[in-house]
């Protein structure tokens, strides 16, 4: 303990002084830290008033300021203090950012105090979760990282009814990065539905799919403006599902239309679809090459049918008087299952082969809307060896699901963000151009699928058995 002297000692006040602006200096400039690698820094808003700071300094401004506070004496004049005097205006929108997220921080901290205390938050040692930064992913979902304190994650997560009631927000997932000392609360202040069924497929317009449903609205999207599609994630998370939703569909609502079903995780799937009009399913490798090899010539011939046709693309070809939907090109869905098996040579899959596929595939990514022709990607492995770049490049449409790591994310989205996405089977992230959507992808259970395409299937049945010749009865 300091005696009263010691208090009053100035050599301990100073030091006392010099260790608060320290410890000013050092958070001011972590947030400025933070804010960058983190993509908290609203960049348009603090480069407006740092531009007003460059004016206001070319107008000498701030010798004004100086002369109006009776400061005109120390007004910088070497030249290393007038150039931090031009860097404090000409970033005056950054350093002003930084001021107010240390504010805003210490208030935030105290109210989360307060949370995680009444949480059963508190460690043995008396110590609470700070906040290190609050970050918004889109307009529903934000992310609160703060430190353990103590704590484990089997903790936060016990605690996690009584940090929802007392903060009025609904918790997707909490994180752990054990090396930081940290956890990510996810959070949203709209609940997002654990499970969407697909209804009514019948009441879905021609050649629109619903995606899923966000905390606030029902995502639906037409193949005509988004024409190929990429579906990545680790097993379980719904790409087969989201597959078999997806073909169901169009199969029900997408009138004069084929499919070539290429399963390679041997057929678990495929066998829905087989017995319909108008599918073809190939479950290997060899097959899948094979056919895909026979359909490198197709394009050409659907786009040159379009081109004599005076037509644009493959829509206003449909659309013009004279068109036949019996003879005319129909439009065409290639949907692959596990695209690795067909981009990595292995003891399945031979080099020339593989590299045939990458062609063919590469080449429908890229003139296939034009044609009507749509490709649709699964795939576990995102990476450059298991899915061809310039295919990747081209699919508009990417629906992800929960991801290994973030490398994988990466590949997919360009951010971390699906391995940020919590484990719920069909939970995932829908991608078109800039906009990044958290949905819920909608389930259609194997017995109701079975159900939906019974009557193609019979109608199919009934086609045939009237194709054969009649028998005569002895």
């Amino acid at each position: 303990m300091l005696n009263t002297d010691d208090k009053k000692d100035p050599r301990i006040e100073f030091a006392k002084s010099i260790e608060k602006v320290v410890i000013f200096v050092v958070g001011f400039f972590k947030e400025l830290y933070l804010g960058v690698r983190h993509g908290l820094i609203p960049w348009g808003l603090c480069g407006i008033f740092s531009i007003l700071g460059n004016i206001g300094y070319a107008a000498h401004v701030d010798r004004s300021l100086f002369r109006l506070l009776h400061l005109g004496k120390i007004y910088p004049t070497k030249p290393l203090w007038v150039l931090l005097n031009w860097a404090i205006w000409a970033f005056s929108g950054f350093w002003a950012w930084a001021l107010f997220q240390m504010g805003f921080k210490q208030y935030r901290t105290r109210e989360l105090h307060r949370v995680f205390s009444e949480a059963g938050l508190k460690s043995s040692t008396g110590r609470l979760p700070t906040l290190v930064f609050e970050k918004t992913f889109d307009e529903l979902t934000q992310m609160l990282r703060v430190t353990i304190a103590g704590n484990t994650l089997e903790k936060f997560k016990a605690a996690r009814a009584g940090i929802e009631s007392n903060m009025g927000i609904f918790i997707d997932d909490f994180r752990e990065n054990r090396k930081r000392g940290t956890i990510d609360i996810i959070f949203s202040k709209n609940p997002m539905p654990r499970n969407v069924e697909l209804a009514n497929v019948a009441l879905l317009p021609p050649c629109k799919f619903l995606v899923g449903e966000t905390r606030a609205s029902i995502i639906k999207a037409d193949i005509r403006r988004v024409p190929h599609l990429l579906i990545a994630g680790q097993t379980g998370g719904g790409k087969s599902s989201f597959l078999r939703q997806f073909i169901t569909t169009h199969l029900l609502n997408c009138k004069n239309s084929q499919f070539i079903l290429i399963d390679l995780k041997e057929g678990l799937e495929s066998h829905l679809f087989e017995g319909i009009p108008d599918v073809a399913v190939y479950e290997n490798v060899e097959s899948a090459c094979k056919r895909l090899g026979e359909y490198s010539g197709e394009l050409p011939r659907r786009l040159n049918a379009i081109k004599e046709a005076n037509c644009l693309d493959f829509d206003s070809f449909c659309a013009r008087p004279g068109h036949d939907p019996e003879t005319d090109p129909k439009r065409e869905f290639i949907v692959v299952d596990e695209a690795a098996e067909l981009f990595l040579s292995s003891d399945r899959t031979k080099v020339s082969e593989a590299q045939q596929a990458r062609r063919v595939l590469s080449d429908i990514a890229r003139r296939g809307r034009a044609a009507g022709v749509h490709l649709i990607i699964s795939t576990q492995r995102p990476d450059s060896r298991s899915l061809d770049p310039q295919v990747k490049a081209n699919l508009p449409g990417v629906l992800c699901f929960q991801m290994a790591n973030d490398a994988s994310s990466i590949a997919v989205l360009g951010n971390g963000r699906g391995t940020e996405l919590p484990p719920y089977p069909g939970r995932g992230i829908w991608k078109v151009g800039a906009e990044m959507l958290e949905l819920q992808t909608p389930f259609l259970s194997h017995d109701a699928a079975v159900s939906l395409l019974a009557p193609l299937k019979k109608s199919s049945q009934q086609s045939d058995q009237a194709d054969q010749p009649e028998q005569k009865v002895q």
